[in-house]
């Protein structure tokens, strides 16, 4: 997190998640998850920004795997 003088206000400059999902017919896939500067009102939109991070990995699983 950073703090932005100007706004008086934080702010998450980089979330990534990467990685690699193996399909059901054994071929791989890389895939990578990046948010940049988002405004932080509190400790708890961290942890949301971190829940829809993993959760659009959980996504891109379910649709390699349909």
């Amino acid at each position: 997190m950073n703090y932005n003088d100007t706004q008086d206000s934080l702010f998450l400059t980089t979330k990534a998640l990467a990685g690699y999902i193996q399909a059901e017919d054994k071929q791989w896939y890389t895939f990578v998850v990046v948010v940049n500067n988002v405004p932080i009102a509190s400790l708890e939109t961290v942890f949301a920004i971190n829940e829809d991070v993993g959760q659009v990995a959980a996504e891109l699983y379910n649709a390699i795997n349909k």
